[in-house]
């Protein structure tokens, strides 16, 4: 008897996922259908390396390339554009188990998540990838003798990977959030220990964005901001009291 709840919950698990791996294949069918679309909005921070063409101009190293690049970034946006779904599966599932007070608080910290995910997208693609590639592409780095052949699969790869890295980078005031929350860590050793912190968030900034310093101040000092916003919030909510 004591089995049959847990086989509900294993059933209804199941469940939710067939619904976001359909989505996602629904999703990414979608994207290979408008891979032209994305692949002007993915390389637009590329144009100003090629103003003569107006666009960026690629290189595929093989003939197969073509079709695993739009696959690869098709299944990716995929995944992104079914997020909602999985999101409205996770709350089905979840959200029956919680009481009043921690739905509130859960779905607080989803619309938290998700002003910073639309905010990292933002400092990425408008502020952080055309400063960098301004930088290092530019006269005082780069030689005249030295032109760009862009490679197809690594520079929209690395692209992917610059605002998933920054969506990740601004998850952390909800993951702050959560550790006062729960009384793991207190606001006053994370006003206490503030300098150390700092550094740690200029490290990470310099580890997951482009190698030049004002692309890395673009990615930390939000980061700061954040950092004691999370803490202004946290006192407002009494967490971390401890």
């Amino acid at each position: 008897m004591n089995q049959l709840p847990i086989l509900v919950h294993l059933k209804e698990l199941r469940k939710r996922l067939t619904w976001v791996i359909l989505s996602s294949i629904v999703g990414a069918a979608i994207c290979y259908f408008f891979y032209d679309w994305i692949l002007r909005a993915l390389a637009h921070p590329l144009n100003s390396i090629h103003p003569l063409f107006g666009d960026s101009r690629f290189v595929a190293h093989t003939i197969l390339e073509g079709f695993l690049v739009r696959f690869k970034i098709s299944a990716i946006c995929g995944v992104v554009l079914a997020s909602p779904v999985a999101l409205y599966q996770l709350l089905r599932f979840i959200m029956p188990g919680l009481t009043r007070r921690e739905k509130k608080i859960v779905l607080m910290f989803l619309a938290f998540s998700f002003v910073l995910s639309v905010t990292a997208v933002y400092v990425v693609y408008a502020l952080i990838l055309p400063t960098s590639i301004a930088i290092l592409t530019s006269a005082s780095i780069n030689p005249k003798q030295v032109y760009f052949l862009l490679d197809y699969d690594k520079n929209l790869t690395l692209i992917l990977e610059l605002i998933g890295f920054g969506i990740i980078f601004f998850q952390m005031p909800v993951v702050l959030e959560l550790l006062m929350m729960f009384n793991w860590v207190s606001r006053r050793s994370l006003l206490k220990n503030w300098r150390y912190i700092i550094v740690a968030i200029f490290i990470l900034a310099a580890i997951f964005s482009p190698p030049d310093i004002f692309s890395q101040s673009l990615m930390a000092i939000p980061m700061i901001i954040f950092y004691f916003a999370a803490i202004g919030i946290a006192k407002l909510f009494r967490f971390g009291e401890g």
